[in-house]
């Protein structure tokens, strides 16, 4: 039941053009899109990732 609220959650996110990395974080997946350059990336701050739950209108 649960997984399908995680569904809803990223692809509002992602229709309302969230930054794939922030919602990644957000939705515990691996950042995988960023290349070599995700051994090197540091989690975002909580602010940032605030505004990936904030932009949700259900």
């Amino acid at each position: 039941m649960f997984h399908s609220f995680r569904h809803t959650f990223i692809t509002k996110s992602r229709s309302h053009g969230v930054e794939l990395g922030l919602l990644q974080e957000v939705v515990g997946h691996e950042k995988f899109e960023s290349g070599i350059t995700r051994r090197y990336t540091h989690s975002y701050p909580l602010k940032a990732l605030l505004t990936v739950v904030d932009n949700i209108q259900y």
